[in-house]
């Protein structure tokens, strides 16, 4: 529950990360914590109630040495909290949030193709993800975080995210 609290402190100060004394890939892992919170999937994503949420980080990234900080130890609706780091698109099966690096730009086609149809949370911080077939984009703009969240991609995808989320963050549509 540490990971909630600080999650739930840091996310009025997302807007300026180094005031708060944290990184920005520090915040961005929190906010991918917090997605899981604020998300629901169908049950058919899970094998089981107990099955853990896995998170996939695709690319280097220092957001990935912070998620795993962030998920150590933690649990979200009774569900363990995983993460994986998976090669290519092939090994997304079975990821429930994949955070797509800017370093792997050149793979974003592909990736999304893999991703189409399935009940993952996709995320990045690629400029523009969320309105080129991603779901959330982690936007930077004027030193502030500001996640752009695509609901007509969620939907399609059977993901609910909570009316507390969409308050926090821009949604969008697809056009």
């Amino acid at each position: 529950m540490l990971a909630l609290g600080i999650a739930w402190a840091l996310w009025p100060f997302a807007a300026r990360p180094q005031a708060a004394g944290f990184t920005e890939h520090e915040i961005k892992a929190v906010y991918l914590y917090n997605f899981a919170n604020f998300v629901t999937w169908p049950a058919a994503a899970f094998d089981s109630p107990r099955s853990p949420i896995r998170y996939c980080v695709f690319g280097d990234t220092p957001v990935g040495d912070s998620l795993a900080d962030t998920l150590k130890g933690e649990t979200i609706h009774g569900r363990p909290l995983l993460l994986l780091r998976p090669a290519g698109p092939p090994e997304f099966k079975g990821c429930h949030v994949v955070f797509i690096a800017a370093s792997r730009r050149d793979r974003l086609a592909d990736a999304l193709r893999a991703l189409d149809g399935s009940p993952t949370l996709s995320v990045s911080d690629i400029e523009g993800f969320s309105r080129n077939g991603g779901m959330v984009t982690l936007r930077v703009e004027n030193a502030r975080i500001r996640p752009v969240i695509n609901t007509s991609k969620l939907e399609r995808a059977g993901l609910v995210a909570s009316s507390k989320l969409l308050r926090l963050v821009e949604v969008i549509g697809d056009r």
